[in-house]
């Protein structure tokens, strides 16, 4: 995933509403209407929390056991829609913030790969990634899904620092997109309203990004955040 690709995707999502909204940027009036997502606010979110929300409802689980910890977010997936799952006790701006961040899991790491291995393998092969039928052992197909969520897909069960980082890289890029931010962290903390400590994240991003352009590096793949 390259830099022009991350300010493409964020830039796709709010053309969707004859353009970007003035700062402060909020995906969550606007998220039924972008992808097939809702959003549920628990008190103390924890995965338990989540799965028990879900098993209540008769829904999908996980096919693995929910590891202790505490959440300020959390994606599930299946079937092409998903929940994002959100603390009780964000603050207005650190939820815009983690609705975005989940929002990001979404579209780069669930709705993309299913994407890409429907262009590949065709519709049928949606009765796989959905969990209702075995995968054939062909290469081509054990290719295809190599990178492709199968059954429910909650990626706090199995994402890495690299995974996180690019979904906060686009996150933000929605929230205060590069090109229009002029002022660095202060701008982004007063202008923007991103709270300090995801500020200082973009801030160090978006020099990165500029030193990228003068050097003529604006198609290397993103890095992990310092």
């Amino acid at each position: 995933m390259t830099l022009p690709e991350l300010e493409h995707i964020a830039a796709e999502v709010w053309l969707s509403f004859d353009g970007p909204p003035p700062p402060p940027r909020d995906l969550e009036p606007h998220l039924s209407l972008i992808a097939p997502l809702f959003v549920v606010t628990l008190p103390r979110l924890s995965p338990s929390a989540v799965f028990e929300w879900l098993r209540d409802r008769g829904l999908p689980l996980p096919d693995r056991d929910p590891p202790p910890m505490n959440l300020l977010g959390c994606l599930v997936a299946h079937a092409g829609s998903g929940g994002i799952f959100l603390e009780e006790s964000l603050t207005a701006d650190e939820r815009r913030v983690i609705v975005a961040h989940e929002f990001a899991h979404f579209v780069l790491d669930y709705e993309g790969p299913r994407t890409r291995a429907v262009r590949r393998l065709g519709p049928d092969i949606l009765r796989v990634l959905d969990g209702f039928q075995p995968p054939d052992d062909s290469i081509e197909i054990a290719a295809a899904l190599a990178d492709v969520p199968l059954g429910v897909h909650s990626h706090l069960l199995d994402c890495d620092a690299e995974t996180e980082d690019r979904a906060t890289a686009l996150a933000l890029e929605l929230l205060a997109p590069r090109a229009a931010v002029r002022g660095g962290e202060e701008e982004l903390v007063t202008t923007w309203q991103i709270p300090r400590r995801w500020a200082v994240i973009h801030a160090r991003w978006i020099a990165d990004w500029h030193q990228r352009e003068g050097n003529s590096l604006v198609g290397k793949p993103i890095l992990p955040l310092p």
